[in-house]
């Protein structure tokens, strides 16, 4: 398959696009929303890279650079399920925190390619892209009230003074 070809799944911004275009049929909408949703993913990607590499410059580069590859990789277009071997690597390297839960998706990614080569989620197509979808909703919300709950205290005590 050529790169513009590929259309699984396993990438979030493809993912998100093709979960669009699922919910657009029952309304007789046949649109492409791939290349915009694949847009985003790229753009929030280099937005992200900046912030993570201001954030490198103070403190943690290896950790930064981990938490940049991951994001390059959940954020490609593209996406073929050993691609989260490279970041675990760096990952690892790091003691800043416990990886369990990425080298279990690390794992977890390797038995979607089936014997033959081809992967898993050409076929499941209709059940990954929502599933995926929601995934990236939960960690989205998770993130947004992680960064919350952090400011919160700094705010609470702004106000004392």
């Amino acid at each position: 398959e050529q790169g513009g070809l590929v259309v699984a799944w396993t990438s979030p911004p493809t993912a998100l696009g093709q979960t669009v275009a699922y919910l657009g049929l029952p309304f007789g909408w046949h649109g492409d929303p791939l290349p915009v949703t694949r847009g985003i993913g790229m753009g929030v990607l280099a937005i992200l890279l900046v912030w993570l590499w201001f954030r490198a410059r103070h403190r943690e580069p290896l950790w930064h650079a981990a938490l940049a590859l991951t994001a390059t990789v959940a954020l490609a277009p593209l996406f073929h399920p050993w691609y989260w071997t490279w970041p675990l690597a760096v990952l690892a390297a790091t003691s800043r925190q416990r990886i369990n839960w990425f080298a279990a998706i690390t794992v977890v990614s390797a038995f979607l390619v089936l014997p033959d080569g081809t992967g898993l989620p050409r076929y499941t197509k209709t059940v990954g892209a929502p599933l995926m979808t929601l995934l990236v909703i939960v960690v989205a919300v998770r993130l947004v009230r992680s960064a919350r709950a952090t400011r919160q205290p700094v705010a609470a005590t702004v106000g004392t003074d």
